[in-house]
């Protein structure tokens, strides 16, 4: 059964039917809110769909309808909702096209969306996430999926560590094709999952580190994961912590006897000061392990490290559990021993400050090898080399690997296609990203964006390279003033190569995340096998 919720409606909010009395939400039912700003809060308590009929909570056509947390108790007290919208003991849910603000309380730990006491198959899609002092967070076994979604903003501005964009612990977390950027105060990812992947997201210029993986909770149980595979990291370069990008490693209080595993290939990550440390490495616990393998790292040469030990400029129990091979590091940049054939160069070959993909120059192209397997939380083996890349505006696109695979998070041939003048303009006398979906007034003149100021299109819609210098939908709410924080800006520290490199100033620039991505039904099968 469709249910329609707004003011002009019966039921006249998201929450006043989530925790009727009357109505009992039931496998395959669907709740359509109506646009509009409602300012509550609730928590969906026991609430079941099916893996074949979910129940889906989703904004109407247009603008996203804002749940805003203004004025509400989100103390948790007496069973009270810690999140603008929290579940607890519920399972097979989407929840999609939907804005979650202003989630705060006097303990500085409330989210814009809580994931709770065992709930599981929560599956978010194209949601705006902002201004709450944690995102997204879960726990007690949580099961979860992210895609095609912004959240950005969320923390405690000045705090100095107090909240992050995304907190996630749990049993599984998936979290794919978002923009997670301008954390205030934390990080931009903390993951203390027993199984996490990151895949074909940009996250950037968090006021903290932009992942933090130390293990803690269902993170230290034995052969916890967490797997890093086609993401575009961005550093702040003015972070609080400008040292910590990526944390691995242990607390002090970790059990004797387990482990914990990150693998990270095909990533391209961007180091924008010399004090950057990529990942800081925590003591190991016997049997951790980290894969680094197919990267591109891109920062300044002088200062900045690749590895960096928890006490001392580089540690060698933590070098110990290293492998991997065929990173591209920028010059001067030190790779730790155990990484083989790395490559070196200045010049990335990047096809501009803002956008990561590669030229046809670049001497990420061909470089590549298929990494070694990775395990996901039922124990199967998977292989490394990415079979989707990031895609702006949309989440992900199909990497289209031709030969070996490119190194790092882009793929050269994915977008090597010539465009067929549909646009409205003149067809691309070389390779343009693809055809305009929309109709465009401007004509196409680069390699890989449509760059007239008199662009009156909407961005492609299929394989295009970057958004529009024209009339581009941000990807907040119509009520956001300014638009987000690209990955990436013009800056005085080109190095010759038309990209950003550390002491650049970030531009600013439209997103448009939008989608639903099949990567989430193929998580909720794997989710029913483990449920």
């Amino acid at each position: 059964m469709t249910y329609n919720v707004g003011p002009s409606r019966s039921v006249h909010s998201p929450c006043a039917l989530l925790t009727s009395s009357t109505v009992t939400l039931a496998a395959g039912d669907v709740v359509v809110v109506d646009s509009g700003t409602y300012n509550e809060s609730c928590v969906v308590d026991t609430l079941a769909g099916t893996m074949a009929a979910p129940i889906t909570l989703q904004g109407a056509p247009g603008a996203r309808p804002v749940m805003d947390g203004t004025g509400q108790d989100l103390s948790g007290a007496a069973g009270g909702p810690r999140a603008v919208l929290q579940f607890n003991n519920s399972a097979h849910w989407v929840v999609q096209h939907l804005e979650f603000v202003h989630g705060t309380n006097t303990s500085q730990n409330a989210a814009g969306v809580r994931v709770t006491q065992n709930s599981s198959d929560i599956n978010f899609q194209d949601l705006s996430v902002h201004d709450n002092q944690i995102g997204v967070t879960s726990d007690s076994s949580a099961v979860l999926t992210l895609s095609s979604s912004e959240v950005y903003s969320n923390g405690v501005p000045g705090s100095n560590g107090v909240g992050h964009n995304l907190f996630l612990a749990g049993e599984y977390a998936s979290v794919v094709g978002n923009y997670i950027h301008d954390a205030q105060g934390g990080q931009n990812v903390r993951l203390r999952t027993h199984y996490g992947e990151l895949l074909y997201n940009t996250i950037a210029n968090a006021a903290a580190y932009e992942i933090d993986l130390v293990h803690d909770g269902d993170s230290e149980t034995l052969d916890a994961t967490a797997v890093l595979i086609g993401n575009v990291v961005v550093r702040l370069a003015t972070a609080t912590n400008v040292e910590q990008t990526l944390v691995f490693g242990v607390g002090t209080d970790t059990p004797v006897g387990r482990s914990s595993s990150l693998y990270a290939v095909f990533n391209t990550f961007i180091l924008r000061d010399g004090r950057n440390r990529l990942i800081r490495a925590l003591p190991p616990t016997p049997g951790a392990t980290v894969v680094f393998s197919d990267n591109a790292v891109h920062g300044i040469p002088t200062g900045t490290l690749l590895l960096d030990g928890a006490a001392v400029a580089f540690d060698p129990g933590t070098e110990a559990i290293f492998s991997g091979s065929n990173n591209w590091v920028t010059l001067g940049i030190a790779p730790p021993a155990p990484l083989t054939a790395t490559l070196t160069g200045a010049n990335p070959g990047f096809t501009s400050a803002t956008v990561y993909t590669l030229l046809p120059t670049s001497p990420l192209l061909d470089q590549g090898v298929a990494p070694a397997m990775y395990l996901d939380d039922m124990g199967v083996s998977h292989p490394g080399v990415p079979s989707l890349e990031i895609q702006s505006p949309l989440g992900t696109l199909a990497r289209m690997i031709l030969g070996p695979p490119d190194i790092g998070a882009f793929e050269g041939t994915t977008r090597a296609l010539p465009d067929a003048g549909t646009d409205g303009g003149a067809a691309d006398a070389s390779m343009d990203a693809a055809t305009d979906a929309a109709t465009d007034t401007g004509v196409d003149v680069s390699t890989v964006t449509d760059i007239s100021a008199a662009d009156a299109g909407s961005t492609d819609v299929a394989m295009t390279q970057a958004t529009d210098a024209g009339s581009v939908p941000d990807a907040r709410s119509s009520s956001d003033a300014a638009p987000p924080v690209e990955a990436g800006g013009a800056g005085s520290g080109s190095n010759n190569c038309g990209c950003l490199v550390p002491g650049g100033t970030p531009s600013r620039s439209p997103w448009a995340l939008l989608g639903v991505l099949s990567l989430a039904a193929a998580t909720r099968r794997r989710i029913s096998v483990r449920r």
